[in-house]
């Protein structure tokens, strides 16, 4: 009598030595002969030939050969997980790739939570960390123009440069409201005075 494609059979016992799975399958027949069918336990990035191979790492599949994580899931740092990825600046995380995945690669894992890395913030229209682009900087767009204030950018995009919105004057580098440059003037004034007598 032919034996059955292993894709038939059933496992009845697994047993793990070292790094070889073993699966002692019944012979769908009467013969109460039991196949011993070998798989290597597979780390995730090594090659495979069946989901099988991959099982027992949790979100892992047997893709093109390789063992990879399924869709919305990436490899933690030493290879024998798969993490969930995030979903953008706040989300819960364990590891830095989670963040990486969406957010890119200026993000990072902080605190248990995704966060852009310092001197970068989050770009609305694309959900990735951008590098700050101060004053003076080249940029394409007004949404490239960001400052180290929070709140509105301060900033935009006119011929290829940020510089400050019509309502800000540039002061040493930081663009600040038309009263406060007032105020800051007023201030070196007194100031000025002061130290003349």
């Amino acid at each position: 009598m032919e034996e059955p494609s292993p894709a038939v059979w059933l496992p009845k016992e697994v047993i793990l030595k070292e790094t070889i799975l073993q699966w002692r399958i019944p012979r769908l027949y009467d013969d109460p002969v039991y196949a011993v069918r070998t798989l290597w336990i597979i780390e995730l990035g090594q090659d495979c030939k069946e989901l099988a191979e991959c099982v027992f790492i949790e979100f892992a599949e047997c893709k093109n050969s390789k063992c990879a994580c399924v869709t919305n899931y990436v490899e933690n740092r030493n290879r024998s997980r798969c993490l969930l990825v995030a979903d953008g600046v706040g989300s819960v995380c364990v590891e830095d790739a989670q963040c990486k995945k969406q957010l890119g690669g200026a993000s990072e894992c902080k605190d248990g939570q995704c966060a852009c890395k310092e001197m970068y913030q989050l770009k609305n229209a694309t959900n990735t960390c951008v590098r700050e682009m101060l004053l003076g900087d080249t940029c394409k767009d007004h949404s490239d123009c960001h400052g180290p204030y929070p709140g509105l950018s301060r900033l935009e995009c006119i011929l290829g440069v940020c510089k400050c919105r019509a309502m800000y004057n540039e002061l040493d580098g930081y663009c600040i409201s038309s009263s406060q440059k007032f105020k800051a003037s007023l201030s070196i004034i007194i100031l000025a005075l002061l130290l003349q007598l």
